[in-house]
């Protein structure tokens, strides 16, 4: 039995992310946010406690197709991860998409890059991916799983 995965963020954080990631939909947009976890028997709980939004410096590449932060931005985030016990969820948009998933980019980059990456230089660190559609309500999300080398989907996305 899979175990019922939910992403809980509080309405005021959802509202700046939100404003962030839909300011244009020329371009894909970037956040990164930090979560710890509840486990109670077969749900487990994804709490977000902060985001991290970056600035126009601190994105790598942006374009209609692509987006990425730069490395000092990522080690910023693996370090208050670090510093404050906490998971990273990595959230981009695909601003023309009307019904979202997650592209084969985005699998490459996840299995081929920052799946690796997190378990050699951040450990204990687990990392979740969020990616939104055409507006704040068109999402969808899943998780690294160490155990079964699968990214798990997040079947509720929660905003209170």
């Amino acid at each position: 039995m899979q175990k019922r995965i939910s992403l809980i963020i509080k309405t005021s954080t959802y509202s700046d992310l939100s404003k962030h990631l839909f300011e244009t939909k020329a371009a894909e947009a970037m956040a990164m946010a930090f979560f710890r976890i509840s486990h109670c028997s077969d749900k487990t709980k994804l709490l977000v406690k902060e985001i991290l939004i970056p600035t126009k410096g601190d994105y790598l590449d942006r374009s209609a197709g692509h987006v990425s932060l730069q490395p000092e931005f990522m080690e910023q985030c693996f370090q208050y991860c670090e510093d404050h016990c906490c998971h990273l969820l990595d959230i981009h948009t695909h601003p023309w998409s009307e019904t979202v998933t997650f592209s084969g980019i985005d699998d490459q980059e996840a299995l081929d890059k920052k799946v690796p990456y997190m378990e050699r230089y951040v450990a204990d660190t687990k990392i979740a991916f969020m990616v939104f559609g055409l507006n704040p309500f068109i999402i969808k999300a899943r998780i690294w799983d160490k155990e079964t080398r699968e990214l798990q989907p997040i079947t509720r996305i929660v905003i209170l």
